[in-house]
């Protein structure tokens, strides 16, 4: 279990670009030698040869959108996807503003990718890849919540590796949120944890994210539900609290009685 998959890479959107433009291998598929004359000139007007040209995708956690005719081009120092040829190809368009960009289907308007601006520069990458882990995360915790004995620390270990992949992969840097300063889609998807987790913790007597060991991680479960948004309109933590103290009361007595 990966929070960003090997095919994914950091995509730059340029929107002076005519073509999707790439060094990395991994991220191609249907590789073709190019032997024309074209190249690729970039801000120096240096000139980059072209090796190949191949096929990729983005996996954006909400769609796959695919790339083609993508220029391999080994001495590129960043992957760039051209906005015009995206567009050209797929049935979307892109929104920008000052912090973020959507990329929206073109017929209904559904969000196919959401990304907070990172460093000054709009960047579309599989950051999102968090919809699959939260499952992964949801159901190692529930069956920690749940169980007593060898099947609790089974699922203890199994959540302890998930939460280390958010700290190691999901949260670089000095970022409060994943997409940066401000609150984005994946914060939104894995924010049952920083609500939840605390309870959790709590009821069965047993710490998993201590400050020491996932530093990031518990820097931003704070930040999450101290965001006056966030905070607004959260259910009282007594009365989740109660609920779940209960549920797992009433589980456990079940479990013994069978």
């Amino acid at each position: 279990m990966q929070l960003l998959d090997p095919q994914d890479c950091e995509w730059l959107l340029d929107t002076g670009a005519s073509a999707h433009i790439t060094e990395n291998t991994s991220t191609l598929t249907n590789l073709t030698p190019y032997y024309g004359t074209d190249s690729v000139m970039v801000g120096n007007d240096t000139c980059l040869r072209i090796s190949h040209i191949g096929e990729g995708k983005i996996d954006t956690g909400m769609t796959t959108l695919p790339l083609k005719n993508v220029l391999l081009v080994p001495t590129i120092k960043r992957s760039l996807l051209s906005v015009s040829k995206l567009t050209t190809d797929y049935p979307c368009y892109f929104e920008f503003d000052c912090n973020e960009f959507k990329i929206k289907d073109l017929k209904t308007s559904r969000i196919l990718a959401f990304r907070s601006k990172r460093g000054g520069l709009y960047v579309l990458d599989g950051t999102f890849i968090g919809f699959r882990i939260a499952s992964e995360d949801c159901m190692a915790i529930w069956a920690f919540f749940r169980s007593v004995g060898e099947e609790q620390e089974k699922a203890k270990e199994e959540t302890l590796e998930a939460l280390r992949i958010i700290e190691e992969q999901g949260l670089l840097g000095e970022k409060k949120f994943f997409g940066g300063d401000s609150i984005g889609l994946a914060d939104i998807v894995l924010g049952w944890i920083a609500h939840m987790l605390g309870m959790v913790e709590e009821i069965v007597g047993i710490k998993l994210v201590e400050p020491h060991a996932f530093p990031r991680l518990h820097a931003w479960m704070e930040n999450f539900v101290e965001h006056p948004v966030i905070k607004a309109n959260l259910t009282p933590r007594d009365q989740v609290f109660e609920h779940y103290k209960q549920w797992r009361e009433n589980y456990l007595a079940s479990s013994h009685q069978n």
